[in-house]
């Protein structure tokens, strides 16, 4: 048996021409990093069978640069957080839960670095309180000593580091803040060695051009160097007390002309060159020296940063008040009070942690939202709706934003080729991303109470009334997503729930019944209709009774499962389908549908070139029906053209298959043949 799918529309073939996705390398913490090329596979022929649904893009087969990658592993949502640590390519975040995750160029060797724009979790390490990031990352914990790790590796601890008081970052290593106050630093292998000169250490610099500084418990700052003034106080391997600091609770080398000191009272106090005259705030909680945005510092719940020029910036929105902030030489990121991380800066290695490495010089805070209603997969993207009516997307070269805030809350999303969304207000909007922009039009207002709402491939809106009536708002342009007047739609009477796929819009009646109508004015290569709308629909007596419908598969009420096409090219009708027999939650798309079966995640059909079976390997199946690769309960499914996305019992999103513009929602562009947890979205 053959079904007929409608020949693809010139204009949107052109506008899903095949993408080459490109993506940038970046070099991190001055170590070089090789980029290495993928490409995608190309799906083997098709069968002669073809169904009702929207046309399929083709997949490019050019070969693609790609970052150097994490190692594979499910990817964290960051948050709540309360510390947060920057340095260089790098950034690191203390969790409430005492856990650290870490996102941008992460050392997983002495030379080894691989990139993330996402957070992934450190092993071994619970109960943090706080961390620092750098060729050696460390952190301190409620109890223990401190630890530190390259990355992918378990956190090892230094040995008589119990109950630190600090940790700073040296050329070779870190040093720590023993209990006593002593200092004892360690290399790279975790080697220890007693540094005697200082002693009664409260705060510890980092060491910067061979300058180390400690706030001392009396309140004092002093210096270590080899012979030095570049700060205008002679410096030499005996330590040496700065004039005019008193009460110093943190000390920060700011660069080779300045040092300056936090005092209890939350002031300021600097020692330095003549020529290096101080123009930064009198007073902070906390103070950077980031040279490509300028001296950067938190005071109370306040983030600012000052020009290179001296003068003062406006404060930074950081859309919340600041409790952290941490700062490397082009990159700062603030945790707010809510627990949310902002950052803004230098983004080549993902440091930023959005999923992308575009440079962003204003904050924003990392994505993450608290459980999603619904997620669908689009063609090349992938859009959720929150608990609390926001809508969220990812995919198309971006990383997760959010495509538009409606006058009010958003009730539903459906999507065909275009994106329809449904407010509270009861206002349609139909909306589609090109270029990286997302564009948006408002269906005519209909005055109905709604029951139901579908969108086909032509753009065409109908929505099911409280009433039982149809109406629809047929598509008027191939070329924009725009819905002309609303017509009454004759045979669609007492329907309760509204569907489409490709050109073919179904109603399930309370009785069971299914009333279908196709929509032929845009057959052939033309992007206006031959013919006007004709809104007339009819009874498929050969699918009646139906229990649900995801188009083209409908369920009945039998328990059997059909998939709707016309054989001969006429009439609708529907071809059996028994391997569905069972199934639960049924999402289908153009080629594949999956489902649940006694509890478990199964997909059926497609040649899964591009892992969208989600059955843990590439390639064509060798049984009708496969189990997705997840011990996760999933439901909620969506199916798109190359790539699948569901729903956990906590809201919160996974996907798998296709990643070439970034659909995942995962930051890596990375194919995945099971199911990968969306970063940063969920609880």
């Amino acid at each position: 048996m053959s079904l007929l799918r409608f020949p693809p529309p010139r204009a949107r073939a052109q506008l899903l021409a095949p993408v080459v996705m490109a993506v940038a390398a970046g070099t991190a913490c001055n170590t070089g990093v090789n980029t290495r090329g993928t490409s995608s596979v190309s799906p083997p022929a098709q069968p002669s069978v073809t169904r009702v649904g929207p046309p399929r893009p083709a997949s490019s087969t050019s070969p693609a640069p790609a970052l150097p990658v994490a190692p594979e592993e499910p990817a964290v949502p960051l948050g709540p957080a309360r510390k947060v640590s920057v340095d260089g390519s790098t950034a690191c975040a203390v969790l409430t839960s005492g856990r650290v995750a870490c996102w941008g160029a992460l050392q997983t060797g002495p030379s080894d670095v691989v990139l993330t724009g996402t957070p992934r979790l450190v092993k071994g390490l619970e109960e943090v309180v706080d961390v620092i990031v750098g060729d050696l990352s460390c952190a301190r914990t409620t109890s223990g000593p401190v630890k530190c790790w390259a990355f992918g590796e378990q956190a090892r601890p230094l040995a008589g580091t119990e109950d630190a008081r600090d940790v700073a970052r040296t050329s070779a290593g870190v040093c720590v803040v023993l209990s006593s106050g002593a200092v004892r630093c360690f290399d790279m292998q975790g080697r220890g060695t007693d540094l005697p000169a200082l002693s009664r250490v409260v705060a510890l610099s980092d060491t910067s051009l061979g300058r180390t500084c400690a706030a001392l418990e009396d309140g004092r700052v002093a210096c270590i160097s080899q012979d030095d003034d570049s700060i205008g106080v002679r410096l030499s391997q005996k330590p040496t007390l700065l004039p005019g600091i008193r009460n110093a609770i943190d000390v920060v080398n700011m660069n080779q002309w300045r040092v300056c000191a936090i005092t209890r009272q939350g002031t300021v106090q600097c020692v330095a060159s003549p020529v290096a005259a101080w123009t930064g705030p009198s007073a902070a909680q906390q103070l950077f020296e980031a040279h490509a945005l300028g001296p950067c510092y938190r005071q109370h719940q306040r983030v600012g940063c000052l020009s290179a020029g001296g003068a003062r910036a406006r404060d930074l929105d950081l859309g919340g008040a600041a409790v952290d902030l941490s700062c490397s030489s082009s990159t700062c990121c603030a945790v707010l009070e809510r627990g949310e991380v902002s950052c803004f800066g230098s983004n080549e290695s993902g440091q930023l942690g959005d999923g992308n490495d575009v440079n962003r010089p204003d904050p924003a805070p990392v994505p993450r939202a608290q459980g999603l209603r619904k997620v669908l997969a689009g063609h090349q993207e992938t859009m959720a709706l929150t608990h609390d009516g926001r809508l969220l997307a990812w995919g198309q070269r971006q990383p997760i934003h959010t495509p538009r805030t409606f006058e009010t809350k958003v009730r539903d999303l459906r999507h065909a080729l275009h994106w329809l969304v449904r407010t509270e207000a009861e206002a349609l909007w139909l909306g589609t991303p090109i270029r990286g922009e997302w564009l948006w039009w408002k269906a005519p207002a209909h005055g109905k109470t709604v029951r139901d709402v579908s969108i086909d491939v032509h753009d065409t809106v109908c929505i099911a009334s409280d009433d039982g009536r149809v109406h629809c708002a047929f598509g008027t342009d191939e070329d924009a997503p725009r819905a002309g007047k609303w017509l009454p739609m004759a045979g669609f009477t007492d329907i309760v729930a509204l569907d489409a796929h490709g050109s073919t819009t179904c109603g399930r009646r309370k009785s069971g019944e299914l009333v279908c109508f196709t929509d032929t004015r845009f057959e052939g290569d033309v992007a206006l209709p031959h013919h006007e709308p004709r809104p007339v629909g009819h009874v498929v007596k050969s699918l009646s009774p139906v229990r649900a419908m995801s188009l083209p598969i409908v369920q009945h009420t039998d328990g059997q499962v059909s998939e709707l096409g016309y054989p001969d090219q006429q009439h609708l009708t529907g071809m059996p389908r028994p391997e569905l027999q069972g199934f639960e939650n049924i999402a289908a798309g153009d080629d594949m549908s999956c489902g649940l079966r006694a509890g478990q995640a199964f997909c059926s059909g497609g040649h899964n070139a591009e892992g969208q079976l989600g059955r843990g390997h590439l390639g064509r199946p060798k049984t009708p029906v496969d189990r997705v690769a997840s011990d996760v309960a999933l439901s909620g499914f969506s199916v798109g053209f190359n790539h699948v996305c569901a729903l956990d019992p906590a809201g919160q999103a996974w996907c798998w298959g296709n990643d070439a513009l970034g659909q995942l929602g995962r930051g890596r562009r990375v194919v995945s043949s099971a199911p990968q947890r969306v970063v940063l979205l969920g609880p």
